[in-house]
């Protein structure tokens, strides 16, 4: 009994070993997919301008963002969820 035990347990030992040695690395983000940028709808072409400089993002580079114009009912439509207005 006391050899089966010992078998078993460096088997067991070996099994974990192998599968810390040979696991897969899969991660749930692995699929790339672009960062958003959200800007108000009504701001103006210096508002804008005063956004994108304190963000360092330049508009010849929004084809490497998810470009999303929010407007103020917009943002009262997701807000209100969780905060009575």
């Amino acid at each position: 009994m006391m050899m089966f035990r010992k078998k078993l347990i460096a088997l067991s030992a070996m099994l974990i070993a192998g599968l810390l040695v040979f696991q897969a690395n899969v991660s749930a983000d692995a699929i790339e997919e672009k960062p958003y940028l959200s800007l108000g709808a009504d701001l103006t072409a210096t508002q804008k301008r005063k956004v994108l400089e304190l963000l360092d993002v330049k508009e010849d580079e929004f084809d490497q963002y998810k470009v999303v114009k929010v407007t103020n009912k917009d943002e009262h439509a997701i807000i209100k969820n969780w905060y009575p207005l």
